[in-house]
């Protein structure tokens, strides 16, 4: 257990939505609040960080995973030699798996008499984004965006088949993962999405984050060039 998830982002929305489900009056208009709490906090769980103290909006600029048609779009837009890093017209935040397959198991665990650290895993594991261009967005299958043409909920089967036996949540597992479900080859071949994961950068690795300020155009630059 990380020592520090209670301070981590996703670890103080967790405590919230704990806090607000269980402090909530028993009627339709405190459900009916808490669901939009709920949808807002899992929308920010993937696009801010917080960094020391600060809220750092990170919807783009300093994603782990990218397309590498979103990557070569985005250098396209940040020139190296521009002063610019942070235009990304075009480019989508793609929630890996879909937030209301997550608010409905954080919902079934609230009903369960849950912990907070449960919540947190729950975001911990499945509260990830990839960003693709909006062209590769619109060529997504309908039931494979919504429902992983497989799943409409995160059952025993789906955590199975996402976290695999080494129950690895992170790097080749989840792009393996993406690959072969959400983002998988049609029979027109125009679906392709091949994800790049950023931490396989040693400049990244020393850093031990995805850097969110202008070093982060050079580093997306040497990705481009060298893929």
């Amino acid at each position: 257990m990380d020592n520090n998830w209670e301070k981590s982002w996703k670890g103080r929305i967790a405590k919230f939505i704990f806090e607000t489900y269980n402090n909530r009056e028993n009627d339709s208009v405190s459900d009916h609040f808490f669901s939009l709490t709920i949808d807002q906090l899992l929308w920010h769980a993937t696009t801010i960080i917080k960094d020391d103290e600060k809220l750092i909006n990170i919807k783009y600029v300093g994603q782990r995973y990218w397309s590498e048609n979103a990557i070569k779009h985005y250098c396209e837009l940040n020139p190296l030699k521009g002063k610019g890093f942070k235009a990304c017209k075009n480019l989508r935040h793609e929630h890996a798996v879909p937030r209301i397959m997550i608010k409905e198991k954080i919902k079934k665990s609230l009903k369960e008499n849950t912990s907070i650290y449960e919540i947190y895993e729950i975001l911990n594991t499945y509260s990830k984004s990839v960003i693709i261009t909006i062209k590769e967005d619109k060529n997504l299958p309908k039931e494979n965006k919504i429902a992983f043409s497989k799943w409409n909920e995160i059952n025993s089967d789906f955590e199975t088949a996402f976290l695999g036996e080494k129950k690895e949540l992170e790097g080749k597992g989840f792009i393996d993962f993406m690959e072969d479900n959400r983002y998988k080859k049609q029979s027109n071949g125009e679906n392709e999405i091949k994800i790049i994961d950023l931490y396989d950068l040693e400049s990244i690795q020393d850093l031990k984050m995805v850097p969110y300020e202008k070093v982060f155009k050079e580093l997306m630059h040497e990705i481009n060039k060298n893929k």
